[in-house]
This record gives C-alpha cells, sequence and structure tokens, in this order.
C-alpha cells in the first residue's frame, strides 16, 4: 500500500537491496530507519550499462500537474512495474537523468562524484501506482516513475525519476563516510541548485533549521503548490552539521516537514547575521 512516506519507503528499500548486492552494510542507525519499508523486488533488474545521450527536448510539466503527480504517488494504491509506453524515457535515459542529478550535488560539494563512475553497480525499474478504484486503467505515462540506485563499496544512492520529464525528483545518498560539513549558507545553495536544475521558481517563503542531528530546509514553490526539499543527518555542533552520512533532497505537494523542524519563514541572511 502506499502511503504518505511512499517515496521514502521506495528508496529506502532500494538501498537495502543495493546494499545487499553490493555486500556492504550501513551502520545499525541507517539501518533501523529503513528496515521497516516494505515493497516487493520483482522487476528490479541488475544491469551494467554505460550511460547513452539522452534527446535534447524532453516534456516540461506545469507546477499543478507536478503537484498532481507527487498526491498520486503519495496516495494508497499498489505498485505495479511495467515495460516503457510511448513518452516514456528507457531505461538507459533514466540512468543517464540520475548520473546528471548525481552530478548536480557533486557539483554542491557533496564529494559523491565517486558514484558517476562507470564501475558502480547500478539497478532500475520502472513503477506506477494504480490507485485504489483504478484497476484496469490505461497508464498515464507521465505518473510512472524510474527508481534508479547506484551501489560501490562506499556510498549508496536511490533515485526516484519521472518517466516523461527524466527529472530527479527525489534522491536519497547514505554513507557513515561521506566526511561532509553542512551550514545553512549550503542548503540554501544546494535548494538554489536543485530549482534552477527542475526549472522552477522558488518563492520567498523558505525553511532553514536544525533538528537534533539533522540540518533541514525548504522552499516554496507557486506560493505553496510545491516544496522543494534537502534533509541531511550527521552530528551537530553549534552552526553545522559534521559527519554527515545520510541525505535526502526532492520535491513534494505537501510542507515536507512538521511544525517546528524548521525555523519558518526564515532567510539565509537572518540566520547568518
Amino acid at each position: 500500500m502506499m502511503n504518505k512516506r511512499t517515496l521514502y519507503t521506495v528508496m529506502g528499500v532500494a538501498l537495502s537491496f543495493a546494499i545487499a548486492v553490493g555486500g556492504w552494510s550501513l551502520t545499525e542507525s541507517l539501518i533501523k530507519r529503513k528496515s521497516n519499508a516494505l515493497l516487493s523486488a520483482t522487476g528490479v533488474t541488475q544491469i551494467y550499462l554505460p550511460p547513452e545521450e539522452v534527446p535534447a527536448a524532453l516534456p516540461v510539466l506545469s507546477e499543478p500537474e507536478i503537484a498532481s503527480i507527487l498526491r498520486n504517488w503519495e496516495s494508497p494504491g499498489s505498485v505495479i512495474t511495467h515495460e516503457p509506453v510511448e513518452g516514456q524515457i528507457s531505461m538507459e535515459q533514466a540512468i543517464t537523468e540520475a548520473r546528471a542529478g548525481l552530478a548536480l550535488l557533486a557539483g554542491q560539494g557533496l564529494q559523491i562524484g565517486v558514484l558517476l563512475d562507470y564501475s558502480a553497480r547500478v539497478a532500475a525499474y520502472l513503477g506506477h501506482n494504480i490507485l485504489e478504484g483504478q484497476t484496469g486503467q490505461p497508464i498515464d505515462p507521465a505518473y510512472s516513475y524510474w527508481l534508479v540506485t547506484f551501489a560501490n563499496e562506499e556510498l549508496r544512492a536511490a533515485l526516484v525519476i519521472n518517466a516523461v520529464t527524466g527529472q530527479v525528483w527525489n534522491m536519497l545518498v547514505a554513507s557513515p563516510s561521506l566526511k561532509v560539513e553542512l551550514d545553512v549558507v549550503a542548503v540554501d545553495q544546494i535548494l538554489s541548485a536543485y530549482l534552477s536544475y527542475l526549472e522552477l521558481a522558488g518563492d520567498e517563503k523558505q525553511g532553514l533549521g536544525f533538528d537534533r542531528n539533522t540540518l533541514k530546509g525548504y522552499v516554496s514553490v507557486g506560493g505553496g503548490s510545491l516544496y522543494a526539499f534537502f534533509e541531511s543527518v550527521g552530528r551537530a555542533t553549534q552552526d553545522k552539521l559534521i559527519d554527515v552520512a545520510e541525505f535526502t533532497i526532492g520535491i513534494s505537494y505537501a510542507m515536507p516537514f512538521e511544525s517546528g523542524e524548521v525555523i519558518s519563514p526564515q532567510t539565509v541572511e537572518e540566520l547568518t547575521t
């Protein structure tokens, strides 16, 4: 069954699958937080493919369309796997787009370039959430997603990619040895780069701040019709997060964090003066 945390569940299970294949284990706390996820591995294919050139012009969806698709992905239903239909990108294209998403964050100092090495193990499948009462209806191409995972001895990543636009709408990266340090300025820059990649304009409303050993941030889009968010887990100091072991970035149709988890609304200037 799909629920509010579906994307994180799917990504967590995908990471667990990658870890099993690679013979590499996360720290106990990461495993515990991801082990409750339940999703059939049917349709997951282990592949070793170099990236292929992606067509220059992929469709662009409006903010309401993106919100509708995200709402579908997080609604009660059953995930099925299927072959690409007309209008959807291929597995090879999905892997290429996933690498582009990783490169985006690597360019923001998150030290995940090692996942771009072609020796990394790659797995991918194409999924679609069939809502309750919609069994047997034709698949809307834009409502499917590619789930692509990368794995090597140091890092694991799971990326959810819209099957029509090729955009990374959610990404989870985990490693006990990332050795990354983040502060609110870095998170603000990461979110700005991500919004630019999505070709979305952020509003002035944003939230940035620490919640125990996590550093979180969000920016609203379209007056709150969408939210870009970033969340990292590590060890908090007075003004930064060190020894980051995991981070998630993505978009949501609803406020991604509970009240009190971030300072909202807030600006980077106010937090750093």
